[in-house]
């Protein structure tokens, strides 16, 4: 007899690869990316893990994250997101908009970051970006 938890996780994995597959094509590869490149405080991965789970994430962290480097508490009854924990399997992860603290969630974004999360600074060398295209076209995208 198979644990009722463990037919669930293999639903909610199978949906989560279901969904990375609506990224082909490239106006929602191109969202999908630069949602990606948006975040350096997670790994590529977890951080693509929160947005097949919520594209509409604006900036995310775990309960600690919050407390520690920014003073803000998670709400109540907030969605957590799950992402892959070092040396563990699992950590729960919460959208800015679900804390609290001396600011609004927005008011946090526009000053308690001092810039909008999704502001992608920098050049990007031709080489590395027609290697990328490569890889794209090498899956269809």
């Amino acid at each position: 007899m198979q644990n009722k938890n463990h037919i669930i996780d293999k639903f909610t994995i199978d949906d989560l690869l279901h969904r990375s597959w609506t990224y082909k094509n490239s106006e929602a590869f191109v969202k999908f990316f630069k949602f990606i490149a948006s975040f350096h405080h997670y790994s590529r991965y977890n951080t693509m893990l929160v947005y097949l789970q919520n594209e509409a994430v604006t900036f995310f962290g775990g309960k600690s994250f919050w407390k520690k480097r920014f003073n803000r508490r998670v709400k109540d009854g907030a969605r957590p997101y799950i992402i892959l924990a070092p040396m563990g399997p699992v950590m729960l992860v919460y959208d800015v908009m679900d804390t609290e603290g001396k600011e609004s969630p927005e008011e946090f974004i526009k000053n308690g970051l001092g810039r909008n999360p999704f502001d992608v600074k920098g050049k990007l060398p031709k080489e590395m970006f027609d290697r990328a295209l490569e890889i794209a076209k090498s899956y269809a995208i």
